[in-house]
């Protein structure tokens, strides 16, 4: 049967076998992508059928706010039958300190010869303009209205995903401790982008955030991954959330220690930005610091105190110190919709064994996973307990 006369969605599933459902390893971004835009110009029934394909993968690529992503993404939003497939979109965020560029003339200093010093001299040349040129691209607003104005062609866009670098130092061409052929390594393959001393995590999610509200469709994914969400922002813009996180079904949040000491940062801050999503919020994911420092204890310990969520369905948690009355309060509040709970390096103040009373006498749930428990008076929890819980449940 020729190519042609398939209909149209049994074309899309051919072209689709391209398209990972997940990154591949050892496979870049790139070479996906380029796979599904050569199948395009392959032949006229596939040129259709790739254009949908190439939409739902665009979320593989990481957008960052620098001239060129812009300018691609802009491109990508301006083709309306690409536009109008695109569920998913990723952006990163880079970590930045002002030794950038003292580590770079450092980096220069310390050549053992005047030919590689030179060449090192050149790109830090190279490198200070791209970040010339990207600190006025900020500064006068032309970043956020590129994106705003992107943002707005995506007319089914649903979910925004946010990679947040654990360290700046690994998108620089050196740091410390590697070789000299490492460096030049990763500077042929140009494996570095621009580390900004003026754009932070919170301007960052203020663009996003401000660019979502003037969308057609509300967000209803809000994912967080890689590293810690800072609590500079949170809690400070509250009308941006409450438009911005209308609609938001899906939030998930690493959470980190703030760059400000923990005493100047408002305890409320989750609660008030969890709580923009409340009348909406089904799946929420919060994963806390893994020392398990007392902060994690006192942001929870106000969160599960004030804050309410009528839909939610799933809970997780990760890596949190929690005294066990907050876990009860919580639980007890949330017993007629909550069916599914996954807790991960979770310590209690006390006990485990009160915890799974209550919730085998409180919780209807589906779903309970328990992994790495740390209950500080026991060291086995006892299984029957798990059994009594849930109707399934999954331990380790």
């Amino acid at each position: 049967m020729p190519l042609a006369s398939l209909p149209l969605e049994l074309r899309e599933s051919i072209v689709d076998y391209l398209r990972p459902t997940r990154p591949r390893t050892g496979i870049s971004v790139n070479t996906i992508l380029e796979d599904l835009h050569n199948a395009r110009l392959s032949c006229r029934p596939l040129y259709e059928a790739s254009w949908g394909a190439f939409g739902r993968t665009l979320w593989l690529r990481k957008f960052r706010l620098v001239q060129s992503h812009l300018n691609l993404l802009t491109s990508f939003s301006k083709i309306a039958y690409l536009a109008a497939t695109v569920r998913t979109l990723s952006f990163g965020i880079e970590r930045f300190s002002a030794d950038a560029f003292r580590s770079f003339e450092n980096w220069i200093d310390r050549a053992q010869t005047e030919e590689i010093r030179a060449q090192r001299r050149a790109t830090y040349l190279q490198y200070k303009a791209i970040t010339t040129s990207e600190q006025q691209l900020h500064a006068s607003g032309k970043a956020a209205q590129m994106l705003d104005a992107a943002l707005r062609n995506f007319p089914n866009l649903r979910e925004v995903v946010v990679f947040v670098p654990r360290e700046w130092k690994s998108t620089l061409p050196f740091w410390p401790g590697c070789t000299e052929q490492d460096m030049f390594n990763k500077l042929q393959k140009e494996e570095w982008e621009p580390i900004y001393d003026y754009y932070s995590q919170a301007d960052f999610m203020r663009v996003l955030l401000s660019a979502s509200t003037r969308r057609p469709r509300v967000l209803e994914v809000l994912r967080v991954v890689d590293g810690g969400v800072i609590p500079d922002f949170y809690g400070q813009d509250s009308e941006l959330l409450d438009t911005a996180m209308l609609g938001l079904r899906e939030l998930s949040l690493p959470l980190r220690k703030p760059l400000v000491p923990m005493a100047d940062v408002r305890p409320d801050w989750l609660a008030e930005f969890v709580g923009s999503t409340s009348k909406t919020l089904q799946f929420l994911h919060l994963s806390f610091p893994s020392n398990l420092e007392e902060n994690s204890v006192r942001v929870f310990g106000d969160f599960s105190k004030d804050i309410y969520l009528p839909k939610l369905r799933s809970l997780s948690l990760k890596g949190i110190e929690c005294e066990d009355e907050a876990l009860k309060a919580f639980f007890r509040k949330h017993a007629k919709t909550l069916r599914e709970l996954k807790l991960e390096c979770i310590t209690l103040s006390r006990s485990w064994e009160e915890l799974l009373v209550l919730i085998a006498d409180v919780l209807s749930l589906e779903i309970l996973g328990i992994y790495d428990a740390r209950p500080k008076n026991q060291t086995l929890v006892s299984a029957r307990l798990f059994r009594r819980a849930a109707n399934r449940f999954m331990y380790c």
